[in-house]
């Protein structure tokens, strides 16, 4: 599924800045163990915090991901998770779940 906004159906603005993250982390990479890599790749915080309007509004993102992750996003992010692909994958899925 493509995640350009533009072709997406109507969806919440929670979904739209999960799109985004997980474009963010297609385009500039993925890290753990630290929020930016020199390379300029993020973890998936880091790339929800890019992808949001504000600060306060990434920070209520990252606490409803680990409600639908099961896990805090910083655990998932630097134990659980081996792959960029896989990084964004985790947030399109939960982007998908919030319509």
């Amino acid at each position: 599924m493509s995640s350009n906004p533009k072709e997406l159906p109507t969806i919440t603005e929670e979904a739209r800045v999960l799109y985004r993250a997980a474009d963010i982390i297609d385009e500039r990479g993925w890290t753990a163990g630290t929020n930016r890599a020199r390379s300029g790749g993020g973890c998936i915080m880091q790339a929800v915090a890019d992808a949001s309007p504000s600060a306060r509004r990434a920070m209520e993102l990252c606490i409803g991901l680990a409600f639908h992750m099961g896990v805090e996003p910083a655990v998932w992010n630097d134990t659980i998770c081996k792959s960029g692909p896989e990084a964004s994958a985790m947030l399109r899925r939960v982007a998908g779940s919030l319509g």
